[in-house]
């Protein structure tokens, strides 16, 4: 039970597996073996029994596979998940880790007289890859002037190569495979475990992947991409009960997601508890939420301990030998909230009134400067403005305002104000209503709760208004976004992919010294939204960013919508992989029946026809002309 104990510093995933088992659940790769459900609790309690070919190692492993897992990646896309704790984490960044499987590859050898392989290697310039030295050191050797590649017993010189395909059961994508050319840096044997090779061209076009300007800390989320092979010397398992974890397929690309166990096993190295095989060595080590490389993989026992060279260690070696990286802007972290089961629903108990909400300032129209004025947008449909107070229309909370649809009981837009440069992190409170509208104008159970019910879908992210010079300034405002009058029915996991990145992903390319942009958010609303539990639910949602360019030093605003159409059945909505589109601020306005000023005139397909086409990434974002 030791390896299994060593992950209490993971506490969701072990509720997560404890209750499965409790429940009677059975696992994947259980039903392969075999294995009856009872068998697992026993196991876990210390009283199995072995038999009938089934072991306490084939038990262990089945519970290992399902709290670490090691994913096939087949077309640059990674396997789903067993765990739903784990799907919770991987699928929100999804897209920014897929985008950088492509750029990982492994290493292929020629006239080597044992291997046809040596481990795994990743892109860091447009021709220069990342692997370990001891990688490396198959086929090259530090000389008097630099590194030179070996020969073997023959005279012929060994040859290496950089394989950026080789997926499992694919058959479809052509060979994507780059000699290299030249071995740049080979680290000593007392320096971080590093080697840099210079590919022969790059007539792929693969992009580099971007190195973290943070350093990790312990519990950070990250995934390792390489290439395990088979290792029985290195296992503390039994061998077949390695295979059945990786069900018997090595030497193909995977994805494993863990933790960082200790920030600083050594000044320039951490450990991680992600799985890992021989094979494994060079892996990209990426943090999750950014697609960053965190570190390099280099050593490690399996599901005990593994380590990794830092990412300010390679950038040191990558220095020393000239060689130019990418400069890039860490985005805003974002973590998307937890499904919103009711009886998983903490809500506030402190009673507001309104004087308590005196001192909100809401949105700011200057707030991108003075000769940048972004006005609230003006509602068309003025007769079902909800009025409050000494006729007000406009709910007005820390950093952001939101104006409601009193016909519908939800906002028609939620305005914020995100200064990237000044965002903390802030703990998730409880669902609050707002004492200064009637109780009646506002929803806060009727369509809500566990599936098939809906999840209240912040406008504004819960993230968007938490900043400021202080944590109390960033508390306030995250707080505030939980009030029901930023929300709108939705159906998890409806705020992931790209459309939960695209504050995150505008924050990147606005003016490096401000990091600020101002974004609008809301349903569209027609006489034909479904009604379900007595609400009338939108299927399409709106959004519009503004911001000042970092590269045109203006002004400029783009639209996008997300649609839940497709998933609506006859009787219910139901889970499904929902698409984000750009689209035009112009066909935003007559639609939603909202008025944005002169920010349609700064559309970048302004006079335009907009073709729709799902965006798959970021790139495929244009923000000007």
């Amino acid at each position: 039970m030791n390896r299994l104990e060593s992950l209490q510093n993971d506490p969701v995933l072990m509720a997560e597996l404890t209750q499965r088992i409790n429940d009677g659940r059975t696992f994947a790769r259980g039903q392969n073996i075999g294995a009856r459900d009872g068998q697992f609790k026993r196991f876990v309690e210390g009283t199995f029994i072995e038999s009938g070919g089934i072991t306490q190692g084939s038990l262990e492993a089945v519970i290992l596979d399902f709290l670490r897992p090691c994913l096939l990646i087949k077309n640059n896309n990674f396997q789903v998940p067993e765990s739903d704790t784990w799907k919770s984490r991987l699928e929100p960044y999804r897209r920014v880790i897929e985008q950088r499987i492509p750029s990982i590859g492994r290493v292929e050898l020629k006239f080597h007289p044992k291997m046809k392989w040596a481990g795994t290697a990743w892109l860091i310039s447009p021709n220069m890859i990342v692997t370990n030295r001891h990688v490396a050191a198959e086929f090259a050797r530090n000389g008097n002037n630099g590194p030179v590649f070996l020969r073997n017993s023959l005279g012929v010189t060994l040859e290496a190569s950089i394989d950026f395909r080789e997926e499992y059961d694919n058959n479809n994508g052509s060979p994507i495979e780059i000699a290299v050319e030249k071995v740049i840096y080979l680290a000593d044997e007392a320096q971080p475990d590093i080697a840099i090779l210079k590919l022969a061209s790059n007539t792929f076009a693969l992009e580099p992947i971007p190195l973290l300007t943070t350093p990790v800390k312990a519990n950070n989320e990250l995934v390792v991409i390489g290439y395990p092979a088979y290792d029985p010397v290195r296992n503390p398992l039994k061998p077949e009960d390695v295979k059945r974890i990786f069900n018997d397929i090595f030497t193909f690309k995977r994805l494993s997601p863990g933790l960082v166990l200790n920030e600083e096993v050594h000044p320039k190295v951490f450990s991680h508890d992600a799985t890992t095989l021989g094979g494994n060595s060079g892996s990209a080590v990426l943090d999750l939420r950014t697609g960053q490389i965190a570190g390099l993989h280099f050593s490690g026992v399996f599901h005990e301990a593994n380590y990794a060279v830092t990412a300010t260690a390679i950038l040191e070696a990558l220095t020393s030998v000239h060689v130019q990286v990418p400069s890039v802007v860490t985005p805003v972290v974002t973590i998307p909230d937890p499904v919103d089961e009711e009886d998983a629903i903490e809500l506030s108990t402190n009673e507001l009134t309104a004087t308590d909400y005196s001192d909100r300032e809401g949105y700011d129209e200057t707030f991108l400067g003075d000769d940048a004025v972004v006005p609230l947008p003006v509602i068309k449909d003025s007769d079902n403005i909800l009025k409050f107070g000494d006729d007000e229309s406009v709910l007005h909370y820390h950093h952001f305002s939101v104006t409601m649809n009193q016909a519908r009981r939800m906002c028609f837009y939620s305005a914020v104000n995100i200064n990237g440069e000044e965002s903390r992190k802030t703990k998730r409170p409880g669902w609050k209503l707002d004492p200064r509208i009637p109780k009646a104008m506002q929803i806060m159970k009727e369509c809500y709760g566990n599936p098939p019910k809906f999840a209240r879908g912040h406008m504004t992210r819960r993230e968007d208004p938490a900043w400021g010079t202080t944590v109390a300034l960033a508390t306030l405002g995250n707080a505030d976004s939980m009030h029901v009058t930023n929300t709108v029915p939705q159906m998890q996991p409806f705020n992931g992919g790209i459309w939960l990145g695209l504050e995150d992903y505008a924050l990147q390319n606005a003016r490096g010294d401000a990091m600020k942009i101002s974004v609008f958010t809301g349903p569209f609303f027609t006489d034909h939204d479904p009604t379900r539990y007595d609400v009338a639910i939108p299927v399409e949602f709106w959004k519009v960013i503004a911001f000042i360019h970092d590269e045109t030093n203006e002004l400029c605003a783009t639209g996008y919508f997300m649609s839940q159409k497709s998933f609506l059945q006859p009787e219910e909505f139901v889970f499904g992989g929902y698409k984000t589109y750009q689209t035009t601020i112009r066909s935003i306005e007559q639609r939603a029946g909202i008025s944005f000023g002169n920010l349609a005139a700064l559309d970048p397909y302004r006079g335009e026809e907009l073709a729709l086409s799902s965006l798959e990434n970021f790139s495929q974002i244009r923000f000007k002309r």
